[in-house]
């Protein structure tokens, strides 16, 4: 606001005194004239006066473009001041009170204060230049020299000299600091904060960008700081969704990041982990020095302090403490367990779970450990243990396979062994192609080979016997040193020590053998006490369960046996049959009354006591007896059975007999069946009526006993159900056919 000028009002008022006129005194009295020379004087005077009025003194009003030195009233200076803005501003002033302005303030011919161009209320401008090309831009804020020069859009804010300088239409951000944002154009939603700071294009969208010289990392991301901060701290909790960071992080001393290198692909965490790396890929590295020297291995995952640390190669795991430590160029080899594989250096292949699993392994390859101090000291190949301490001593004995606890744990160099069961071949040090199935099974094996054990403690005490197959329970317990025994059963040949070729199949079976050999027992306690006997067989439940030191004897049949624990060279066949004398046979028990065979039979002499009863069936004879010799020893018997399922003409009966499969399964044996003659056929009817045969229907059966009637031949036929025989039917009539024969 130009200041013209500031009136003074100075009333002093002349109006009715005149110098150089006759005046009166206070009290009225008339004062002397005053000369002209002396009026002049007064005249001159008369601004430095203050003379005292009395009454109500009056004084023109000046106009508003009054610029003279006429006295005027206080009336023109407060509408002048109203209306034509006339403030002294040529020194320090208080001005009290809202002021209002029409337009923009400048200061000193350059600094503007207002609206900014396009003058729209809801923006402000404070500074040169600054808003200088809006047109419809609003809600603007612009403080700075050139801050929003360019811009015509609209929610900007720019504090700064040059703050988004060449902002056009961007909107909605908001720059802070000397140049801050100056790359900006036609951004929008960008926060930059600090002098210098940018978004990383001119037309990034929501960009975050904090510190000075700071560049954007692209749309929607957040950066604090320029290239050369190396640390931000937070004296609380961080929380994000995401964190990105295009180097390594410490925290709390700890490296997080990509190692060395600073490839992608590869993670690092930890005090120098993967920190020699320097082409390797596809690295993980978790723990203090993991894959500390891996410079070109690459496909490494490393979880634990000093895992894989030496490692110089490619596709290892490793999880635990030192796990895989001193591996350098082994491929392919996985440790999870504290010090797992840790002396393994060129090894391949190798799998170690558990505590020093595999520990001292150094070149041994395709191993496989499952379980603490599992092939602890191993230094071969193709092993395999599961379970504590399994196989934990071997150390040059290959394709081992081990499962429980302590299983192989002392093997050393003995090849090709099995072993499944807590200790199970726990003993073993040089023995080779054993297996052994079940608790302490062959555990006590040292040097023996060749054995096979399934069973908890099945060949237990063997110590140097070969061949053995021991399936059950304790079976051949306390073999030591026999060989190429077979023991099936729970407890089968338990106190077996130095007998040789023996086999036991059952429960039990040769319980007592302790030095007999080429022994066979299959059954139940079959040979249960024999101790020193040989070359005995016995096949049956409690088969020569009676033989203690006798040989050569044979026993076929549940509880066949020997009277007496001596007897040699004999056998007893069938269920029972006992035989009292060695070289003898006996042949079926006492309840046995016909022996029968379909071949001859040769002998010095033959002694029979057995006589046939009629009315009884017996097997070997094929049906039940109808008539016998005085002796007993001869006879006819009736099959059990028809020989045909319906009705047959007489001329097809013959036929049907002769037929093997019409026949019963004792009759089955025989071929000599033909039709019952009248006679047969009414002991047949005998032994019907007292119900000593049974299945004949009520029907009519054929004989063989014919007669001519009238040109027919006729035949006799029996009739069950009309109680007799003697009535005839003609041959071609239909009957029903049964057997007979004579022994």
């Amino acid at each position: 606001m130009k200041v013209k000028k500031i009136l003074i009002v100075v009333l002093v008022v002349l109006t009715s005194l005149q110098v150089g006129a006759q005046a009166l005194d206070k009290n009225g009295r008339i004062l002397p004239a005053i000369n002209t020379q002396t009026q002049s004087e007064l005249n001159l005077k008369a601004n430095l006066i203050s003379p005292t009025l009395t009454g109500v003194p009056l004084a023109p009003t000046a106009a508003a473009a009054t610029d003279t030195e006429q006295i005027a009233t206080t009336a023109f200076v407060t509408a002048a001041a109203s209306s034509s803005n006339f403030v002294d501003l040529t020194t320090i002033q208080t001005v009290a009170g809202a002021k209002t302005f029409s337009s923009g303030i400048i200061v000193d011919g350059l600094l503007n204060v207002g609206l900014g161009n396009g003058g729209d209320y809801t923006s402000a401008a404070v500074g040169a230049n600054t808003l200088s090309a809006n047109v419809n831009g609003t809600r603007n804020t612009a403080i700075g020299s050139f801050a929003l020069s360019n811009n015509t859009a609209s929610e900007n804010t720019a504090i700064g000299y040059y703050t988004l300088r060449e902002n056009t239409t961007g909107s909605s951000n908001v720059a802070v600091g000397g140049y801050a944002g100056d790359i900006i154009t036609t951004g929008y939603q960008n926060t930059i904060l600090g002098r210098e700071a940018d978004p990383s294009s001119l037309d990034g969208i929501n960009q975050t960008v904090i510190g000075y010289n700071a560049r954007g990392a692209g749309d929607n991301t957040v950066q604090l700081g320029n290239t050369a901060v190396t640390l931000v701290n937070t004296s609380g909790n961080l929380t994000a969704k995401s964190l990105s960071t295009t180097s390594d992080i410490i925290v709390n001393a700890v490296t997080l990041g990509l190692g060395g290198g600073n490839l992608n692909r590869n993670l690092a965490l930890g005090i120098s982990a993967l920190a020699a790396n320097t082409t390797g890929t596809y690295n993980t590295a978790v723990g203090s020095a993991a894959l500390g020297s891996n410079i070109a291995g690459a496909q490494n995952s490393a979880f634990g302090y000093q895992a894989l640390k030496n490692n110089l190669t490619s596709h290892g795991s490793a999880f635990g403490f030192q796990a895989l430590m001193n591996n350098t160029t082994g491929l392919g080899n996985t440790a999870v367990g504290y010090n797992s594989l840790k002396s393994n250096t060129t090894g391949f292949d190798n799998t170690a779970i558990g505590q020093e699993s595999l520990l001292n392994n150094l070149d041994g390859k395709r191993n496989a450990a499952l379980g603490k101090y599992a092939l602890k000291d191993n230094t071969a190949n193709d092993n395999t243990a599961v379970g504590y301490a399994a196989l934990q001593a071997n150390t040059t004995g290959n394709e081992n396979t081990a499962y429980g606890s302590a299983a192989l744990s002392s093997n050393i160099s003995g090849n090709y062994n099995t072993a499944n069961g807590k200790n199970a071949l726990s003993s073993n040090n040089n023995g080779n192609y054993n297996t052994a199935n079940g608790y302490v099974a062959l555990s006590s094996n040292t040097t023996g080979s060749a054995n096979t054990a399934n069973g908890a403690l099945a060949l237990y005490k063997n110590i140097d016997g070969i061949g053995n197959t021991a399936n059950g329970e304790a079976t051949l317990r306390d073999n030591t040193s026999g060989k190429y025994n077979t023991a099936n059963g729970q407890n089968s040949m338990i106190v077996n020590i130095s007998g040789n070729y023996n086999t036991a199949n059952g429960q039990i079976a040769l319980f007592k053998n302790t030095s007999g050999s080429y022994n066979t027992a299959d059954g139940v306690s079959a040979l249960l006490d024999n101790t020193i006997g040989n070359n005995n067989a016995a096949f049956g439940y409690n088969a020569g369960n009676s033989i203690s030191a006798g040989s050569d004897n044979t026993m076929l049949g549940s509880n066949a046996n020997t009277s007496d624990g001596t007897i040699s060279n004999a056998t007893a066949i069938g269920n029972g049959a006992i035989v009292s004398t060695s070289n003898t046979m006996q042949l079926g028990n006492t309840a046995i009354t016909n022996v029968n065979t379909s071949g001859s039979i040769t002998a010095a002499s033959f002694i029979s006591t057995d006589a046939y009863v009629v009315g009884q069936t017996y097997q070997e004879l094929g049906g039940c007896v109808i008539m016998v010799s005085t002796n007993g020893k001869h006879g006819v018997v009736v099959e059990t059975q028809d020989s045909v399922s319906g009705n047959a003409n007489h001329y097809d009966a013959s036929s049907y007999l002769s037929d093997i499969n019409n026949h019963s399964i004792a009759g089955k044996n025989f071929s000599d069946w033909r039709l019952p003659n009248m006679f047969e056929a009414q002991k047949i009817m005998t032994q019907i009526t007292a119900n000593k045969i049974t299945g004949f229907s009520n029907y009519y059966y054929w004989t063989s006993t014919g007669t001519p009637d009238a040109n027919r031949y006729q035949y006799v036929i029996l009739t069950p159900g009309g109680g007799g025989v003697g009535d005839r039917h003609v041959s071609s009539d239909p009957s029903r056919v049964r057997g007979v024969r004579t022994f």
